[in-house]
């Protein structure tokens, strides 16, 4: 089988020999030509070092036939193991079932949701939302495959934050911090998934930035800052470490820092993504 990739970075023959899996325990980084391999979870004596040939924020059924058409094998990792025997449609309930293939079209991409009507946005919301109750919150799957599922809807849920992110010019104070906390909450879930899944992927540092950018807001506008400043704490740390995951020794330098988020802007290069909306991020 014949794959050109669309675009070439380089040849690194040991990086080469790396395997794959949708639930990676490495992540890597670019410092000029140099590249940077890093644990991104406990790896213990004897475990193989493996990373994603693809980004991990697909779902099951296309990282599946993206590995077979572009690298000529099945994955059988842990998390497509898991998800392959959990969500079967045999005996996957039917709400299940319906949830999932009703989020699954607005997950294919991130979407102009700046631009999109409002009954498109409800449509979106609601699909998000039903998710979040029947699948997210039934008893029929088990926790490590909902943080998986998570990750396989990444877009679906930056689709449903900018959604709610767009319309804050024309909300009230009170309206703009429930908003706020709102996508706060939902992005608090992704997080986790991401730390338990694919730590310091690039998604997963956009989704940071975004926390971060959320809770100075409320913390700002908040008028017992008491309250909050704690989480303003976490956030930062979160950020931060995500970044020595990401980059490690490179993350205790700042201005090498700003030059390497330039890589997080490949999740925001849509016309749309957080970039339009009120969080400038980066």
């Amino acid at each position: 089988m014949t794959y050109f990739p669309p675009h070439m970075l380089g040849i690194y023959p040991l990086a080469a020999m790396l395997n794959h899996s949708c639930s990676a325990n490495a992540v890597r980084s670019y410092a000029g030509e140099i590249m940077i391999v890093h644990a991104n979870k406990i790896i213990t004596a004897g475990s193989e070092v493996v990373w994603g040939y693809i980004p991990s924020t697909q779902e099951f059924t296309q990282r599946r036939r993206t590995l077979k058409k572009r690298h000529g094998f099945v994955c059988m990792c842990e998390r497509c193991t898991l998800e392959s025997k959990q969500l079967k449609s045999d005996i996957l309930p039917l709400t299940l079932k319906h949830s999932i293939d009703n989020a699954s079209k607005w997950n294919s991409r991130l979407l102009d949701v700046a631009n999109s009507d409002d009954l498109s946005k409800r449509q979106l919301c609601s699909a998000y939302i039903t998710l979040e109750e029947t699948v997210f919150g039934s008893a029929s799957v088990s926790n490590e495959v909902k943080r998986f599922l998570k990750i396989g809807f990444t877009n679906l849920h930056f689709n449903y934050f900018n959604a709610m992110l767009s319309n804050l010019d024309k909300a009230t104070n009170a309206q703009k911090q429930e908003v706020r906390e709102m996508v706060l909450n939902g992005a608090t879930h992704l997080h986790f998934a991401f730390c338990a899944c694919n730590n310091a992927s690039t998604e997963h540092l956009s989704l940071l930035h975004l926390c971060y950018e959320l809770i100075n807001a409320i913390h700002q506008t908040n008028s017992d800052k008491t309250k909050t400043i704690a989480k303003v704490r976490f956030w930062t740390e979160q950020v931060k470490k995500a970044h020595l995951v990401r980059y490690g020794a490179m993350g205790n330098d700042l201005s090498c820092i700003r030059n390497a988020l330039v890589h997080t802007r490949t999740i925001l290069r849509q016309q749309d993504g957080f970039l339009k909306a009120t969080y400038s991020f980066l």
